[in-house]
């Protein structure tokens, strides 16, 4: 179910017909991660529905709150190289990045391109975290270490492997933070890297937006920083680490497994 809330109050949408509107298409499922693009349209990840966990992923679908059209993404009639969505943002262009355990989907509308390790600089397939710089730099976290990707200039600029960095003459101003390892049992270490100095906060919570744990909330100097965070006591399945740096937030997922 979806949940639209504006000053005219709240607005429900779903694959039920019990009580709410049921646009023709809506796709059941358990929705997770979800954006909006330039257009209005909201892109969300979806699962199977199970009754107490997510289950098999089914790829992501668009929504278009004013017609009610839903339109289904997966490997089947789509460009996507897996089911599996990590991470969903949108450029300035409004093109749609994907980021999958096989590689990072391009969408343009009409065109889907998918950069994986044999064809991009991506250090690994699996990619949980997306961001971008101003000028459409495009950063992404990954399973061993981050990637850089010039989204107007179409070139792939510097890549940082686990245990190892590469200097670049393109120093970015937006913080970065991937986890390692990924999935993890039963800590994982999650690495970011500051351009300059700020007031820093990272936090864990889990899929349900219920924080679990605080740890980071200091000012932290320029530079790369990590900390353990430790899942002992947690249930198995999917968090998201949030890493607020002065007015910047950047956003990643690790999944703890038992």
């Amino acid at each position: 179910m979806l949940c639209n809330y504006s000053s005219d109050g709240f607005v429900f949408y779903s694959f039920s017909s019990d009580g709410s509107i049921n646009p023709e298409g809506f796709p059941e499922g358990y929705y997770k991660k979800m954006i909006v693009d330039k257009n209005g349209f909201i892109w969300i990840e979806r699962y199977e529905n199970l009754s107490d966990s997510p289950g098999i992923p089914l790829g992501l679908f668009s929504f278009d709150p004013e017609t009610l059209v839903s339109i289904i993404y997966d490997t089947a009639n789509s460009g996507l190289p897996s089911d599996t969505i990590n991470a969903i943002e949108v450029d300035r262009n409004n093109v749609k990045w994907i980021g999958t355990d096989t590689g990072v989907a391009r969408f343009d509308g009409e065109t889907w391109e998918v950069f994986d390790t044999e064809n991009s600089g991506l250090v690994n397939d699996t990619v949980y975290a997306i961001a971008f710089e101003p000028d459409n730099t495009i950063w992404f976290g990954t399973e061993n270490g981050v990637s850089v990707y010039t989204g107007d200039q179409g070139e792939w600029i510097v890549s940082v492997d686990e245990g190892c960095t590469h200097d670049t003459d393109h120093p970015s101003a937006y913080p970065t933070i991937a986890a390692y390892p990924n999935p993890f049992n039963p800590a994982t270490t999650i690495s970011y890297t500051l351009p300059e100095t700020a007031a820093v906060r990272l936090d864990i919570f889990s899929v349900a937006g219920q924080k679990v744990a605080t740890l980071v909330d200091r000012s932290m100097s320029s530079g790369t920083h990590s900390v353990v965070f430790d899942g002992t006591g947690l249930a198995s399945g999917m968090y998201v680490y949030r890493l607020t740096a002065g007015e910047v937030v950047v956003n990643g997922k690790v999944t703890l497994v038992r």
